[in-house]
């Protein structure tokens, strides 16, 4: 018997999930992007003559291989379900992240950042967005909302404890503390983490609206159908969503990483000290927290393609603001502070966008190709900065313009993108599983939490 929708949101499990979530958001933004302020000009000058400009650049080369390998693990997540991949890419992203300062050869420094980024990538990028697809279909923009305040709290908290741990301990054992935090991350997602609610006995969304057999033959069917998705690579290669959605959230991710990654070089020029530029940064990034979670109900309210194009814009807006007025500590100051107002929401998109375009059921699908392609744009971030601001001695005028073009047409490109649902909408048991074998589920009865 259908009981009354449960009050409760999204349940105890259901915010462990967040929690997760949260905790690979703050991980990634960390070492990914924010440490690099901190890490490439600490080695660089360990080791005589390490270019920082080349070391900025192995993040984009990275980005690159990364498109091919996280193709890879999707189409694997697509046939075993997204948590023993996540599992083993935190083990591997803990392993790189505990050594990465204690390399003595550039080989060293790329690899370690080729394995960071990759993992990166698909324990957050593929694996936990294909678990937030599926756990929550329809509040998947709250979800996401409330996990992107990582990338926020990983600047006003991670950021600082790192550059206290490298002024205190030296590079080598603040980056050994941050490897074991992060297996502290992967045993508690190892613990949390399933493919399914219905793994645990609950329904999508929390949703208390299903009967026992409902949600029995919905999971089974379910698994079997993404085992099987007519969303094939050449399908999704001829979508135009599939390189609209990937590339306009890719630029404008590209711009957000462009400039957070290379603030304390940036505010170098201006005369501002490496402890001074990280703590104004930590205080900007307060503005994100009341607006990560805001971008996510705004999209559950008025919906992804306009909260998209208001997210884009706002980005335009800021990187104006630090060509024309961030020679100046104010200005670049609020120029930041709309970049954090904006960075948690514009995270969320390609979640949710792909959800509302593709559904449930084909999310794993297009994700395998969508992440990969949006990451290997995001990454064009440090080839980008790293050698315009080489060439241009320092000015990032150069750097915030081509940005600033990019973006452009990113705003362009958004106007134009749809965002109506063109994957499955819902499952005839014929079509995914024997109807037999459907109602004897592995998976326990949902309960109302």
């Amino acid at each position: 018997m259908a009981t009354k929708q449960s009050k409760t949101g999204l349940g105890p499990r259901g915010w462990s999930i967040v929690l997760g979530s949260f905790l690979l958001y703050m991980l990634g933004t960390g070492i990914v992007t924010d440490f690099l302020n901190i890490t490439v000009p600490a080695i660089a000058a360990e080791h005589e003559g390490w270019s920082t400009a080349v070391m900025m650049s192995f993040s984009t080369v990275a980005g690159w291989v990364t498109l091919v390998v996280a193709f890879l693990v999707g189409s694997i997540i697509q046939k075993t379900g997204a948590r023993i991949i996540m599992i083993i890419s935190m083990l591997c992203f803990t392993v790189a992240v505990f050594f990465m300062g204690s390399v003595t050869q550039m080989w060293q420094y790329a690899a370690c950042v080729m394995v960071i980024a990759i993992t990166d990538a698909t324990q957050s990028g593929m694996a936990m967005q294909t678990v937030i697809a599926a756990w929550f279909p329809k509040k998947k923009g709250i979800v996401m909302g409330w996990a992107t305040l990582g990338l926020t709290f990983s600047t006003c908290c991670f950021l600082p404890l790192f550059t206290w741990l490298n002024q205190t301990l030296g590079i080598a054992r603040a980056y050994n503390i941050i490897g074991l935090i992060a297996l502290a991350v992967c045993i508690y997602n190892a613990i949390v983490i399933r493919n399914l609610p219905e793994e645990v006995g609950l329904a999508p969304d929390n949703d208390a609206n299903y009967d026992a057999r409902a949600a029995q033959e919905e999971a089974a069917k379910t698994e079997a159908y993404m085992r099987t998705s007519p969303w094939t690579l050449k399908k999704l290669l001829r979508t135009k969503q599939v390189w609209q959605i990937s590339c306009m959230l890719g630029c404008g991710m590209m711009v957000a990483t462009g400039v957070l990654s290379q603030f304390v070089p940036r505010m170098a020029s201006l005369g501002v000290e490496q402890g001074v530029s990280v703590s104004i940064m930590s205080l900007c990034c307060f503005i994100g927290f009341p607006f990560s979670p805001l971008w996510g109900y705004l999209d559950a309210k008025f919906g992804t393609k306009r909260v998209t194009s208001f997210l884009m814009c706002l980005y335009l807006v800021g990187l104006i603001l630090m060509i024309v007025v961030g020679k100046n500590i104010v200005g670049t100051c609020v120029a930041i502070c709309i970049f954090y107002a904006a960075l948690g929401g514009i995270n969320n998109m390609l979640t949710s966008y792909t959800t509302s375009v593709f559904g449930r059921y084909d999310f794993p699908s297009a994700n395998k190709l969508m992440y990969p392609i949006y990451n290997v744009v995001r990454c064009c971030a440090f080839a980008i900065v790293g050698i315009s601001a080489a060439l241009a001695g320092g000015n990032y005028t150069v750097t915030y313009s081509l940005l600033a073009v990019c973006q452009a047409i990113a705003i362009v490109v958004s106007f134009f993108t749809k965002d109506e649902l063109i994957g499955r909408t819902g499952l005839d048991i014929d079509d995914a599983v024997d109807q037999n074998q459907a109602h004897v589920s592995k998976y326990p009865v949902p309960s109302n939490h």
